[in-house]
Protein backbone atom coordinates (compact mmCIF):
# COMPACT_ATOMS: atom_id res chain seq x y z
CA UNK A 1 0.00 0.00 0.00
CA UNK A 2 1.30 3.06 -1.15
CA UNK A 3 -0.07 6.39 0.58
CA UNK A 4 0.74 10.09 0.08
CA UNK A 5 0.29 12.68 2.89
CA UNK A 6 0.27 16.39 3.00
CA UNK A 7 3.07 17.47 5.16
CA UNK A 8 1.92 20.89 5.34
CA UNK A 9 -1.47 20.51 6.06
CA UNK A 10 -1.36 21.13 10.18
CA UNK A 11 -1.83 24.39 12.52
CA UNK A 12 1.23 23.31 14.45
CA UNK A 13 4.23 22.16 11.33
CA UNK A 14 4.77 19.07 10.16
CA UNK A 15 5.85 17.79 12.96
CA UNK A 16 2.33 16.41 14.16
CA UNK A 17 2.65 15.03 11.01
CA UNK A 18 5.59 12.70 11.02
CA UNK A 19 4.49 11.78 14.61
CA UNK A 20 1.27 10.27 12.83
CA UNK A 21 3.18 8.81 9.45
CA UNK A 22 5.51 7.26 12.05
CA UNK A 23 3.14 5.25 14.26
CA UNK A 24 1.02 4.30 10.93
CA UNK A 25 4.40 2.53 10.15
CA UNK A 26 4.75 0.89 12.92
CA UNK A 27 1.16 -0.38 12.93
CA UNK A 28 0.43 -1.05 9.72
CA UNK A 29 2.71 -3.76 8.14
CA UNK A 30 1.72 -3.36 5.07
CA UNK A 31 2.25 -0.06 3.85
CA UNK A 32 5.17 -0.15 1.15
CA UNK A 33 6.03 3.89 0.64
CA UNK A 34 4.54 6.94 2.43
CA UNK A 35 5.28 10.45 0.24
CA UNK A 36 5.55 13.19 2.03
CA UNK A 37 4.66 16.14 0.03
CA UNK A 38 5.49 19.44 0.41
CA UNK A 39 8.66 21.67 1.36
CA UNK A 40 11.66 19.56 1.78
CA UNK A 41 13.69 22.02 3.94
CA UNK A 42 10.85 22.01 6.17
CA UNK A 43 10.03 18.29 6.16
CA UNK A 44 13.54 17.76 6.30
CA UNK A 45 14.38 19.65 9.91
CA UNK A 46 10.92 17.85 11.35
CA UNK A 47 12.74 14.69 10.85
CA UNK A 48 15.21 14.46 13.49
CA UNK A 49 13.42 15.93 15.85
CA UNK A 50 11.03 13.63 15.95
CA UNK A 51 13.53 10.38 15.93
CA UNK A 52 12.27 9.19 12.61
CA UNK A 53 13.89 7.16 9.81
CA UNK A 54 12.47 5.00 8.02
CA UNK A 55 13.39 3.65 3.84
CA UNK A 56 9.30 3.29 2.93
CA UNK A 57 9.29 7.38 3.24
CA UNK A 58 9.58 9.43 0.32
CA UNK A 59 9.91 13.20 0.47
CA UNK A 60 7.98 15.10 -2.85
CA UNK A 61 9.04 18.56 -3.08
CA UNK A 62 6.00 21.34 -3.92
CA UNK A 63 6.66 25.03 -4.30
CA UNK A 64 3.04 25.78 -4.61
CA UNK A 65 0.20 25.34 -2.29
CA UNK A 66 -3.39 25.76 -1.91
CA UNK A 67 -3.80 28.07 0.73
CA UNK A 68 -7.08 27.56 3.35
CA UNK A 69 -8.44 30.79 1.96
CA UNK A 70 -8.73 29.97 -1.46
CA UNK A 71 -12.41 29.69 -2.57
CA UNK A 72 -12.16 27.47 -5.10
CA UNK A 73 -9.52 24.90 -5.21
CA UNK A 74 -9.62 23.24 -7.79
CA UNK A 75 -9.56 26.98 -10.13
CA UNK A 76 -6.20 26.95 -7.57
CA UNK A 77 -4.80 24.07 -8.74
CA UNK A 78 -5.70 24.91 -12.41
CA UNK A 79 -3.59 28.48 -11.68
CA UNK A 80 -0.59 27.43 -10.26
CA UNK A 81 1.74 24.63 -11.65
CA UNK A 82 1.07 22.31 -8.84
CA UNK A 83 2.30 18.50 -10.15
CA UNK A 84 0.98 14.69 -9.41
CA UNK A 85 2.37 12.57 -7.56
CA UNK A 86 4.65 10.37 -10.33
CA UNK A 87 2.25 7.23 -11.75
CA UNK A 88 2.95 3.91 -10.57
CA UNK A 89 3.78 1.76 -13.52
CA UNK A 90 0.10 0.07 -13.39
CA UNK A 91 -1.43 3.38 -13.86
CA UNK A 92 -2.40 5.24 -17.27
CA UNK A 93 -0.61 8.69 -17.53
CA UNK A 94 -3.15 10.00 -20.44
CA UNK A 95 -6.33 9.82 -20.32
CA UNK A 96 -7.47 7.70 -23.35
CA UNK A 97 -11.27 8.39 -24.63
CA UNK A 98 -13.72 5.47 -24.33
CA UNK A 99 -15.33 4.41 -27.79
Amino acid sequence: MRIAVDAMGSDHGCGVIIAGVKRALEEIKDITTIYLVGNKAEIHAALPERGFRDHRVRIIHTTEVVEMDDKQPVNTLRKKRILPLPAPPTWSARARPTP
